[in-house]
């Protein structure tokens, strides 16, 4: 479907999560996943991270694992482990948007960008797979920062690692926008920024946990919610709404083209997942398969519910679809569930993040009694800054296509293909130079145009005081 490549033996086995930069079940995300991206936690072959376990490359480009693991120490997943775990890596917050989205871009613009956006997400997927292989003779490589560096030194991996931490920074101010205006719909009675300063001190409390491994469950609690989200939707729609006459629709609107990007990029990310997975196949033969199956198979979804939404509300689609549906106890009850499963993922989405900034901050003070009384005090900043973030831009919809924008574009589209030309330009054909570098040039004017234009709309949003 994207392309095919040769087996090669199988690196260790890194950490099996949405941003395998993490190390564990991711809900961004991106959801980046992707969104607010998930993994079931039995679907991972590692166990839960713990304080000490550092997970992600040091701003200097260092390794990411401390340690690294033998070939024939890698736990193995079979084909349909696999499937699965790339599948729901996709589902989660970016697919929830996506019907703003299409409200913006239009009904037939928006399947076609959807069309696109799967194409090319799945051949940077197989290109991060074909890179893996063809460096593991010399290199056990297993994260998109490592790639870096053997492309561009440490400024190669200092990138990679920024815009991974960005992605992941992001993931968690879309988590709290998003569980902020479920419960003032809720109960409205407290504004959105009052909802996110209660629930603040939630967050800070489990940021300090030194282990991870109690909260894994959620994540697959996390997908069966978005599911059931998903099942509403359809249901309130066809009962409640039904579907008006297609003509009476937006068709396309390329002036909000570049909002559609950044939702799109988001939805679309689970790229640092793909080379600890590729690693971990039992079968490597087939992950060429496997990702294609992934992919088509979300593409579907996505389609389905992104189309479906747009059509069931029209141009009254709200960022977070969940504000669209009825009063009902149902609704009630599964706003509620995802409200508490992304309350108890955030220090998961989190802990990239605070990996980074102990390592930066703190790596020299670690044997100092208050040691553990100094990471608390930072991971409580981590928190308040995240919040403060969520109360100064409590715009779900236009933050995740920022966010996507900016930091998801690099991961899903410039990072892979610059990194793959610059290793192995002298042995690509004219077609892969050409393929390859046109999603480069697309991936970095598109990451452009939708910032700007982001940054403006949340700019003209705030000034205006309207909300989504």
């Amino acid at each position: 479907m994207f392309g095919s490549y040769h087996t090669g033996r199988s690196g260790a086995m890194g950490p099996n999560a949405v941003d395998a930069e993490m190390g564990v079940p991711q809900v961004a995300t991106v959801a980046a996943t992707s969104s607010i991206n998930v993994v079931p936690g039995q679907a991972s072959p590692t166990p839960s991270p713990t304080e000490h376990s550092p997970l992600l490359a040091t701003p200097g480009g260092g390794r990411i694992h401390a340690a690294e693991a033998k070939e024939e120490e890698t736990p193995k997943q079979g084909v349909l482990p696999g499937y699965m775990t790339l599948t729901t890596a996709f589902v989660g917050g970016g697919l929830l948007a996506l019907p703003f989205g299409v409200a913006h871009v239009g009904l037939w613009l928006g399947l076609g960008c959807l069309i696109l956006f799967a194409a090319m997400s799945g051949h940077t997927l197989h290109l991060l797979v074909r890179t893996r292989r063809k460096l593991a003779p010399k290199h056990n490589v297993l994260y998109l920062s490592e790639i870096g560096q053997l492309a561009y030194g440490k400024a190669g991996a200092r990138v990679a690692s920024l815009a991974a931490f960005l992605t992941q920074a992001g993931f968690c101010c879309a988590y709290t926008i998003f569980v902020a205006d479920n419960l003032h719909s809720l109960i409205p009675r407290f504004a959105t920024h009052e909802w996110v300063g209660m629930v603040t001190p939630v967050f800070i409390a489990l940021s300090w946990l030194r282990s991870l491994r109690v909260l894994a469950p959620t994540s697959t609690l996390a997908v069966v919610c978005v599911m059931v989200v998903v099942a509403v939707v359809f249901e309130s729609g066809f009962r409640h709404e039904g579907i008006r006459e297609l003509s009476s629709y937006k068709a396309a609107d390329v002036t909000s083209l570049p909002l559609f990007w950044g939702i799109a990029a988001f939805g679309f990310c689970v790229h640092n997942l793909v080379l600890p997975f590729d690693a971990s196949a039992r079968r490597p033969e087939v992950s060429g398969a496997t990702i294609n199956a992934a992919v088509s198979t979300v593409l579907v979804i996505y389609t389905a519910f992104g189309l479906f939404g747009y059509l069931f509300f029209g141009s009254a689609t709200k960022a977070v679809i969940t504000l669209n549906l009825p009063h009902s106890v149902l609704v009630t009850v599964v706003k509620i569930a995802l409200c508490v499963v992304l309350t108890c993922t955030f220090p998961i989405q989190l802990f990239p993040v605070t990996c980074v900034m102990e390592e930066a901050l703190l790596s020299s003070r670690k044997l100092r009694p208050t040691y553990w009384l100094e990471q608390n005090a930072l991971r409580a900043v981590e928190v308040i800054i995240i919040s403060g973030v969520a109360i100064a831009i409590p715009l779900f919809g236009l933050f995740s296509s920022l966010m996507g924008a900016f930091s998801v574009s690099a991961v899903v589209f410039i990072l892979p293909t610059l990194f793959y030309l610059k290793l192995f330009w002298a042995e690509l054909t004219t077609w892969d130079k050409i393929l390859n570098g046109s999603i480069f040039v697309l991936g970095a004017v598109g990451s452009v145009v939708a910032t700007v234009f982001d940054v403006a709309e949340i700019a003209n949003a705030l000034k205006s005081g309207k909300s989504q």
